[in-house]
């Protein structure tokens, strides 16, 4: 130890400063470096660095550059990004790689003619959540001459897909907009993955037998759970949400909360499809169905068990509310042990189990019986002020209220969008007064599909939105932003980025760099700056909204 610090040192500190000082270095080994953003656009190139002016394409930045390390953020721009990806990421599960939309713009991962069974989005690393983007084909040829599962005369590709020859642990799949691809599959080395507030639609193709592909196709095994939470999945060309597999496919541990799905199957010409099907060729495990939003304006339901003889073994099915204009709200087969209470069914009695409706809340008939309308609002997890809405609205009122104090405060701006044309112009927006918001339940249209006719929607019945805050009362906005590169040479542009909390509505910059006069200085949201000398340099920047004003500083080095 330094005999100058031993002198100030009492003689017990001396005794332990080198435990300190061992536990200390070994903390910040532990600890991850300050995390980067780094930067793609549809115009950026794979000789780029990463940084806002000199951006990457996709591609490169997903191979896994050396520079992108756990806990780092990769941006996309706005724009449409022509290909297929594959994504070899690989963070930590205490820091992982987060992949997501700029915000404020829209970034479009276009497949093209892909080919059959050739994902958009194709994910071989771990821990990386992919966050807020669009996933899409614009192939216009959705008929196949062929029957069944597997055509040759097709090159729509999928959406998302996984490698399978090894475990993918901590995948999470975050508020992104899948639609016009072959299907979306998520399967069992996907370990601990969750899809969580998408929106799934117009997945799949026509055939001689019947339409093919779901929004969701998936399996889990034993030891890790899936979790599909508060997903919009409505109008594929087959089921909504399938868990289903042969004799060796493992269907354990599946845990669904919040989704609202409907009308899948409905693209040819309404065909009975499955909204939710659980089962297969051995028995599911361990399902867990809780907060689920299912409807049907004619044929259709949610298949639990899929078959007497596998079924399913310890459901839980809690609080669900499945409603058919033509058919059983639910089938449930081969249940071990369910537990089936607190749900609301709507349908037709035959074939429906009346015993079920003595610890649920049941009303069935042909045709079904008036029912009290249902507001259901499910805060999402990852966005402050984001929310989707499912709405029964069996009266067929023009407006249906919501309550939504529990995602705005009095003074958010916000806008709502209807799910079934969620890129459209918003139905409903203003500034939040603490009322209910009074949502038109008439008048909304659904979105175009690709290459195929527009289906008819589903208001006033039922109708589902996505709520969005576009500015906030929260009090003054939490200042941050990010340096890019982290560790700049002299004479190199070095790119800030504000990255605040709360919507701010002005920026004041200063590089801490006096040498370079004006240059100093910027009010821009997201300036650069050129250090001529090396040194170290610290940087503040002060923003402001209508609620107050926040400053942070941040100190690096220019070699």
């Amino acid at each position: 130890m330094n005999p100058h610090l031993a002198r100030l040192l009492p003689a017990r500190s001396q005794r332990s400063f080198p435990v300190l000082l061992l536990a200390a270095i070994l903390l910040c080994i532990s600890l991850p470096a300050a995390a980067t953003d780094f930067f793609v656009s549809p115009s950026g190139s794979s000789s780029g660095d990463g940084s806002l002016g000199n951006s990457w394409d996709l591609a490169t930045a997903l191979a896994g550059p050396a520079s992108v390390l756990p806990g780092d953020t990769i941006w996309l721009r706005g724009g449409t990004y022509h290909g297929t990806f594959t994504s070899k990421l690989s963070g930590t599960s205490i820091a992982p790689i987060i992949v997501r939309r700029f915000r404020n713009e829209r970034a479009t991962l276009d497949g093209g003619s892909a080919g059959f069974n050739t994902p958009v989005l194709y994910v071989e690393g771990q821990y990386t959540w992919f966050w807020g983007f669009e996933i899409m084909t614009s192939d216009t040829n959705r008929v196949s001459q062929q029957s069944g599962s597997a055509p040759t005369d097709l090159s729509l590709g999928g959406g998302i897909g996984t490698d399978q020859a090894t475990n993918h642990p901590g995948l999470k799949f975050i508020n992104l907009a899948v639609h016009d691809t072959q299907d979306n599959g998520f399967w069992k080395q996907e370990v601990n993955a969750e899809i969580n507030g998408c929106l799934f639609y117009y997945n799949g193709w026509s055939a001689p037998d019947r339409g093919h592909g779901h929004g969701i196709y998936a399996q889990n095994d034993t030891g890790s759970t899936m979790r599909l939470i508060d997903n919009i999945v409505f109008q594929q060309f087959d089921k909504g949400i399938q868990i289903f597999g042969s004799a060796t496919a493992p269907l354990n541990n599946m845990d669904l909360e919040g989704n609202t799905v409907f009308q899948n199957g409905y693209m040819v010409s309404t065909q009975d499809s499955n909204n939710i099907e659980i089962g297969g060729g051995q028995t599911a495990q361990n399902p867990t169905l809780l907060n689920n939003y299912s409807y049907y304006s004619n044929l259709g339901k949610d298949d639990i068990g899929y078959s007497p003889t596998t079924g399913t073994a310890n459901l839980v099915y809690k609080n669900n509310y499945a409603a058919s204009g033509n058919d059983w709200p639910m089938l449930l087969q081969g249940a071990s042990n369910p537990t089936i209470t607190g749900n609301t069914f709507r349908g037709h009695a035959g074939g429906f189990s009346s015993t079920y409706c003595s610890t649920n809340t049941c009303y069935l008939g042909s045709p079904p019986p008036s029912a009290p309308n249902a507001v259901f609002v499910r805060p999402n997890q990852y966005e402050a002020g984001r929310a989707n809405i499912t709405v029964y609205n069996w009266s067929h009122a023009s407006t249906v209220d919501a309550n939504v104090s529990a995602v705005l405060q009095t003074g958010d701006t916000y806008e709502v969008h209807n799910a079934q044309n969620y890129f459209g112009a918003a139905v409903l927006s203003g500034v939040y007064s603490g009322s209910p918001l009074h949502l038109p339940m008439t008048g909304l249209a659904s979105a175009a599909p690709v290459g195929w006719p527009t289906p008819a929607a589903t208001g006033p019945e039922f109708n589902a939105f996505v709520l969005l805050r576009t500015g906030t009362n929260g009090g003054t906005p939490a200042a941050h932003f990010s340096v890019a590169p982290s560790s700049p040479a002299a004479g190199q542009t070095v790119n800030f980025v504000d990255t605040s909390d709360n919507t701010p509505t002005s920026w004041s910059w200063n590089f801490g760099d006096p040498g370079s006069g004006s240059a100093n200085t910027s009010t821009q949201e997201s300036p650069t700056h050129v250090y001529a000398t090396a040194g170290h340099y610290s940087v503040s920047l002060t923003v402001t909204n209508a609620y107050g004003t926040s400053t942070t500083s941040n100190g690096f080095d220019v070699h």
